[in-house]
């Protein structure tokens, strides 16, 4: 089960390992100049991450404790620094960082040093995957994002490019330029009109562009006609393409840029006042530190970026001429993972070269200010300062799952884009939820609201990497997938010096040198010579497309040998051969570096082949297409033998693990197997062991698992039985009661009463009582390392403990807790002995005291309960096929009907009218399968793509139930348990796999009497968690309209007490008179009296007038005198009682200066 999360633990552990020291190599100094004139440079010289232990006692931490306490799972990241005065070391300090959230399982976890049978003396799953974080005692998942490709140049073609400048052309060539250290940096050759191609690079977050003669110039020091021959080398003749490397070198002769070491000064001089340099560099050092660290930062040596330029400049000019057709990076063949220790790397290096440059920034204000001479002293005391921020810092990007704000601008384009949502919850549902986590690939959060189809396409190129039925429905859809089964990615990237090895290598027994014009005589040979490119770096030339051939045939041979020095058994070999029309650039493309995605198939023609079958061989997803891969043996036999080579392992292999586990694929419709595939991970089942030693919010357990009676390879191979979803249930297929119409079904009340589909819910808390002091920590201090402030509570109580509580404050284990009335703890102040106890709020559900623990003080506590929840009417169950029902009935035993021959009562009655509207075939199949299974006891093997036409899968389980005296089709004579009478139809009986899904009806019904309610429209509020009701809106008045139920919608709206209202109406105009309408006539004081009596109005029921006035209608009484009111009557204003939402659409009509006409009479 660990090879699940294998591709997070093994890139973690990569980090820890090489990543650190990678980038401890690539961190520029931070260099600057005192007041007194000495030159200070803060250089990181060591960096390193410990194991999580005790603060005082030193001793391991375990994952457990940090999940039942709510802490962080983390070790502490010390820093070395080396503070140089005048070149000359000062001193090297030692600087904690705090501590930086470490990854469950990897090298610096403790529990990696254990056996796995140790695991539960430390409480832990003896099948613990890990490759999670726990932050807060809530574990995180860092995700795997789709990023474009490393190290290779993409023709890519965007309207939006024409709007960067005049001359500008939609065509351009990108390259994500990868360092070792992971650091990534992107160019962009842009075509324009004139024929100048023009390279865009990002410097410190702010894009520039720059013409490319200028960079290869600065880059060799070569002649005109020497690059002239390099930029059209291996195009043939092309007349445009020289054309277009004579406008390019015409620019250079211009003075300032004539020579190599004057482009570099020219360079230089413009870029320094954005680079980090020391002030005493000149403008050539600064060009040269511009090229080596913005330009092809992934090459090392300037004549290997020079001839990357030129290779673009050639790549470009067939894509704008026709003869390179599009590269889109919505292709997997282009794309890569966003591997976890990327992520933590790259916003770990950020946080410590801001570090950096804070502690330069405030010890040179310091010095000026107060004229302070720099020391290690007062070094020491402004990093450590500021150091706690890094481990801040990568606690909110695990618990939050967004970027820090600082540094938010740097990273989010490293990440296309997005700055949120990189790190999600590992939900625990059970153990398929959890799973999938660690194998779901995500596009981007910034393509969910894109209306456009081309990022969520399933293209043919992901063949076997990308699962085809493993991806929500809605918006997600086709943004969320799944890796297929086998799937994994390289986690290790290469050193330069190992590429080195292997490109001099291939120079020295296989290739034609870089400088080909040098090498080759023949004018035609150089013309058509091939490309050969090694991670980006142009390693040099083969004369055709022969050649070609041999050398991949050779490296793959090499690929499969074991003992082979030089190349690996990741590398990624791509030919891709010339052609007439205009498609993919041609040429020899090598990969070996890391985020790559691998998948393995069957090799039957190069290596040493055995005897039977084939070498396993790792394949990427550029490769992929070039290669012809037989599905089945069959369709290997029937090509020619010289083009037998590859065959896929399994033909199942395409399915994701969750997917996998579903029988039966190929003869269900396609979205059933997709809605198995999320419902699969919303089923009740068994997903941990030790539930009293985590603290999840809510976590769900099926009480009765059992083990699939029709199962596939992949459910045996992962030996999902320790972790089971679901329980056999006999089925049978008939209308019986009225209450299984489509999804709904009928559940065998003997059946629940035996402890079918039961199950619980477990919800835990963390007490903290310190919380509770009167200075209490304000949330402003975020993420930062708080202060251990002593509580001013305790839990328990000095004097005899309230009625259902121990002396400790807490009730005893297994004690039933009734809402509103049973105690759930009490606590006490230390000083005034105030004790105050807290009773149990869950609504109306009943729970009951599973476990309780002291998280290391008597003002820290976990308590875990446990709430029944046996099977109800109106609870959510489905096959494994996508067929979902609710369980609307439960029907006595002695009412079920039974079966004539066996006797057998059915657990389950499913309405036959789901299969042909779904034509899930699947489910019929394991009706007949999961009965044989029954009879024989023997499992059966339901994985895909094993039956053809000719060989169907149900012919051997019908002989079985033959064979066993039942009938051949599995249907059965019943007995109707109502009347006692034979059912006229054959039922069609057997025993099918259910699952319980999450969704049950106490958990989201929401009836109320009373309540709080909407001031204006006096409706319920919203949401069942804020005590709200069901809103009757205008599509639910529609429904009692058309049931007939007038006197029920006027009792809803009008007679209850929640949204009538009283208002006036007069009966001249038939308007309703409120505060808007109506005028105030009792100027004087004799006349006012009120209209209504004592609090007729004013009353609580009603929301009109006041009693203490004498209203009238604006509109009728406008031309009356204040005299005519003395004895006048008013009868014309009566008292109407309408909802509230009928006054509202007064007051909007009002306003829009629209009069609202009421026929108003007595009532008799």
């Amino acid at each position: 089960m660990e090879k699940l999360s294998r591709i997070h633990v093994r890139a973690f552990d990569f980090m820890l390992r090489d990543g650190l020291k990678r980038m401890v190599k690539y961190l520029v100094p931070s260099e600057f100049i005192c007041p007194n004139g000495d030159v200070c440079e803060l250089r990181v010289e060591f960096l390193e991450i410990g194991n999580p232990r005790h603060d005082k006692a030193g001793k391991p931490v375990y994952p457990h404790e940090c999940r039942r306490q709510g802490t962080t799972y983390g070790a502490t990241l010390r820093l070395n620094v080396r503070l140089s005065i005048n070149g000359t070391a000062a001193s090297v300090l030692e600087i904690p960082c705090g501590e930086v959230p470490i990854m469950v399982l990897s090298r610096a976890c403790n529990l990696s040093k254990l056996n796995r049978a140790e695991f539960p003396k430390h409480l832990e799953e003896e099948r613990e995957i890990g490759g999670y974080f726990i932050v807060n005692g809530k574990e995180r998942v860092l995700r795997l994002l789709i990023m474009t490709r490393r190290n290779f140049p993409l023709a890519i073609s965007r309207p939006s490019f024409k709007r960067r400048g005049s001359g500008y052309s939609e065509f351009a060539i990108i390259m994500r330029c990868v360092r070792e250290d992971e650091a990534v940096s992107t160019m962009m050759l842009h075509w324009l009109m004139n024929g100048e191609p023009v390279l865009a690079f990002i410097v410190e977050r702010e894009q520039f562009f720059v013409p490319i003669s200028i960079l290869l110039r600065a880059m060799v020091n070569k002649t005109e006609f020497e690059m002239f021959d390099d930029i059209r080398r291996g195009s043939g003749e092309s007349l445009s393409l020289e054309e277009t490397a004579m406008r390019i070198l015409v620019r250079l002769k211009d003075e300032d840029y004539s020579s190599q070491t004057r482009a570099l000064s020219y360079m230089g001089r413009l870029f320094r006042g954005r680079m980090r340099l020391p002030t005493n560099a000149t403008d050539e050092d600064a060009g040269i530190f511009l090229i080596r660290r913005y330009i092809g930062i992934h090459l090392d040596s300037f004549v290997d970026k020079y001839h990357l330029l030129c290779f673009m400049i050639r790549k470009l000019h067939a894509f704008v001429s026709g003869q390179c057709c599009e590269e889109t990076n919505d292709n997997l063949m282009f794309q890569e993972v966003l591997l976890p220790s990327t992520l933590y790397l790259q916003v770990l290096r950020e946080k410590i070269r801001q570090l950096l440059d804070n502690t330069k920034d405030h010890i040179l204000a310091r010095s000026r200010k107060s004229k302070v001479k720099i020391n290690s002293t007062l070094l020491q005391q402004s990093l450590l300062s500021r150091a706690p921020e890094i481990g801040s810092a990568m606690t909110y990007l695990l618990c939050t799952g967004n970027l820090p704000p600082t540094l938010r601008s740097d990273l989010a384009a490293q990440f296309g884009g997005q700055a949120s949502g990189l790190s999600v919850p590992a939900d625990n549902v059970n153990f398929l939820r959890l799973a999938a986590q660690f194998r779901a690939v995500h596009r981007g959060a910034l393509f969910t609201d894109i209306r456009t189809t081309s990022v969520r396409r399933l293209l043919p190129e992901a063949w076997g990497f990308i699962c085809p039925v493993h991806t929500p429905d809605g918006a997600p859809c086709g943004l969320l997938n799944h890796l297929a089964e086998p799937v994994e990615a390289v986690c290790e990237t290469p050193k330069h010096s190992t590429n080195d090895a292997l490109a001099a290598w291939l120079t020295s027994n296989k290739l034609r040198s870089v400088e080909l014009s040098r090498q080759l005589s023949g004018v035609t040979e150089a013309q058509n010579a091939l490309p050969v490119l090694l991670d980006g770096r142009l390693v040099g030339w083969l004369s055709s497309l022969i050649e070609a051939e041999q050398l991949a045939d050779e490296l793959r041979d090499l690929k499969l040998d074991t003992q082979s020095k030089h190349v690996p058994y990741s590398l990624e070999i791509a030919l891709v051969p010339p052609t007439d029309v205009g498609s993919q650039y041609p040429g020899l493309f090598l990969f070996t570096g890391g985020s790559r995605l691998l998948r393995p198939v069957k090799n039957v023609r190069h290596g040493n082949q055995p005897e039977v079958g084939g070498l396993v061989e790792w394949i990427g997803t550029f490769e992929q297409p070039y290669l012809d891969i037989a599905v089945t043996q069959e369709e290997l036999q029937e090509r020619p033998e010289d083009v037998q080579s590859h065959m896929e392992l399994t033909p199942d292999g395409i399915f994701s693990f969750v997917a996998g586990l579903t029988p039966y694929q190929d003869f269900n419709q396609s979205p059933r197997n997709m809605y198995q595939c999320q419902m699969a991970k919303q089923t009740m089942g068994h997903s941990c062991y030790t539930w009293r030693h985590r603290s999840d919010v809510k976590a769900y357990r099926l009480l009765t698992p059992q083990s699939p009676l029709v199962r596939t390879k992949t459910y045996v191979k992962y030996d999902i039985d320790h972790y089971p979803l679901g329980f056999n249930a006999i089925v049978a297929v008939m209308s019986y009661t009225g209450y299984d119409m489509e999804d709904a079904m009928v559940i065998n009340k003997g059946s629940y009463e035996r402890g079918l589909a039961g199950a619980c819910i477990y919800k835990s808390e963390v007490l903290d009582l310190s919380v509770l002091n009167k200075q209490a920590i304000s949330k402003s201090q975020g993420f930062a390392r708080r202060k251990t402030v002593a509580a001013e509570h305790y839990f328990g109580t000095p004097n005899q403990p309230p009625p259902g509580l121990d002396w400790d404050g807490f009730p005893p284990v297994g004690t039933r807790l009734e809402p509103g009335v049973s105690a759930l703890y009490c606590y006490t102040h230390v000083e005034t002995q105030h004790t105050t106890i807290v009773k149990y709020e869950g609504g109306e559900q009943i729970a009951y005291v599973d476990a309780i623990s002291l998280n290391g003080s008597w003002s820290h506590a976990t308590i875990t309960l446990r709430l029944p929840r046996p099977p109800d009417i109106g609870d959510k169950y489905s096959s494994r096929h996508g067929q979902k029902g609710i369980n609307s009935l439960l029907v006595p035993s002695d009412e079920m009907p039974w079966s004539v021959t066996s006797g057998v009562v059915p657990d389950l009655i499913f309405n036959p009218h789901g299969f042909p509207t779904r034509m899930t075939m699947g489910m019929m199949v394991e009706f007949l399968a999961g009965k044989s299974a029954a009879l024989t006891g023997k499992r059966v093997d339901a994985t895909p793509f094993q039956w053809t036409e000719d060989n169907p899968p149900f012919t051997d389980y019908c002989r079985q139930l033959a064979d066993c005296g039942f009938n051949y089709w599995g249907t059965e004579m019943m007995m109707s348990g109502c009347n006692g009478r034979q059912l006229e139809a054959h039922i069609y009986i057997g025993v099918v796999y259910y699952q319980r899904l999450r969704h049950m009806v106490a958990d989201k019904y929401q009836v109320r009497s009373q309540g709080r309610f909407d001031p204006i429209l006096r409706q319920p509020i919203k949401g069942r968690k804020v005590g709200g009701g069901i809103r009757l809106g205008e599509m639910e008045r529609d429904c009692l309209l058309s049931q007939g139920l007038s006197f029920t919608l006027q009792d809803r709206m009008v007679d209850s007490n929640c949204d009538t209202v009283t208002m006036l109406a007069c009966k001249k105009c038939g308007s309703l008179v409120h505060t808007d309408l109506a005028r105030n006539v009792s100027s004087n004081e004799e006349l006012s009296t009120s209209f209504f009596g004592v609090s007729a109005i004013g009353s609580a029921e009603s929301s009109g007038p006041f009693n203490r006035h004498l209203w009238s209608c604006r509109l009728c009484d406008r031309t009356e005198v204040d005299s005519s009111f003395i004895g006048n009557t008013k009868a014309h204003l009566k008292r109407v009682r309408v909802s509230a939402a009928f006054r509202y659409l007064v007051y909007e009509l009002s306003c829009m200066n629209i009069q609202t006409h009421l026929t108003l009479s007595d009532l008799v």
